[in-house]
């Protein structure tokens, strides 16, 4: 009579792997959601405290754009033209840096 094997390795059958085959994943889970909430939360602290909000690069680029005297239309923004110019100006006087 033929000998049956009680181990892994020389099983057939996938549903007589052993437990532990995945811990990395089931760790890998909980760094990768902290970590993720980690970079969101810092995200949110930057752009809470920049003073512009989640926009603030798009209104510095164009804005000293056009204090440099670039179309506004040369660029795409997402705004109306109010907020870049506001901008523009505080550049052209030497308020924003």
């Amino acid at each position: 009579m033929a000998r049956l094997s009680t181990t892994y390795t020389e099983s057939r059958w996938p549903s007589e792997a052993p437990a532990n085959r995945h811990v990395r994943a089931d760790l890998a889970q909980p760094f990768l959601f902290f970590g993720l909430l980690f970079v969101v939360a810092l995200f949110y602290v930057f752009t809470y405290n920049s003073g512009y909000g989640y926009d603030a690069l798009e209104y510095l680029v164009i804005g000293r754009s056009i204090a440099h005297g670039r179309p506004f239309y040369s660029l795409i923004p997402s705004k109306s033209p109010g907020i870049y110019y506001l901008i523009s100006t505080l550049f052209f006087f030497g308020h924003a840096r």
